[in-house]
């Protein structure tokens, strides 16, 4: 791959992501990376935006490398992934899945939803919502979040039911809260630890 260690930049959909990344990344990376992390104002935004931002990526000497990431909701993951893929090419940058040798950008989704990757971590919700009851069903049932079909809803649930939130889960503080208790090490979600292992690999610490 070539590209300028020890920075990495991250293109994500929203402001819960960059909250979770924000404390997620440090803890993938060598001590003093560097990374930038700006958000979008959802996933339209961002990729009727990721043409231009490619370019400029392109152009810019020395290279950093990309990782986009962005939540499957609805649609196949694979359908996220080719979109990014495809936006990718045209602007000229090489993917990890085009050249796994000598790449620019990566592509990961979070599936279904990024509180998945919340789930996959009971242990990080329960220390930064400690009211949220603990069940050995619980746990057996996030052992594999990624099948979840509606894991915000699941976890913001689990949150009302706590009594955490009196009126609507603000899913910023959520992230900021939950992220700062997770360990990536432990997280059963499987598109979870391929977002840990890309970062890890484009930081050269992995």
């Amino acid at each position: 791959m070539s590209a300028a260690p020890g920075h990495v930049e991250f293109l994500v959909e929203d402001a819960s992501l960059a909250a979770t990344l924000e404390r997620i990344v440090p803890r993938l990376v060598s001590a003093g990376a560097g990374f930038a992390l700006p958000p979008y104002n959802g996933k339209d935004d961002l990729f009727k935006r990721l043409p231009a931002v490619l370019d400029g990526y392109r152009r810019v000497v020395p290279a950093y490398p990309v990782i986009v990431v962005v939540d499957a909701d609805d649609a196949p993951c694979q359908t996220r992934k080719q979109r990014i893929e495809d936006i990718a090419a045209a602007a000229g940058v090489v993917s990890r899945a085009v050249c796994p040798a000598d790449y620019r950008l990566v592509s990961r989704i979070a599936v279904r939803e990024l509180e998945a990757w919340f789930l996959g971590d009971w242990d990080a919700v329960r220390a930064a919502y400690p009211g949220v009851r603990d069940t050995s069903s619980l746990r057996k049932r996030y052992r594999d979040p990624d099948r979840i079909a509606g894991p915000k809803g699941e976890l913001h649930k689990a949150l009302r039911r706590a009594r955490c939130y009196a009126a609507g889960v603000p899913t910023v503080e959520v992230a900021r809260r939950i992220a700062t208790h997770m360990v990536p090490v432990r997280n059963s979600s499987a598109s979870f630890r391929a977002f840990a292992r890309a970062v890890r690999e484009l930081a050269g610490t992995g």
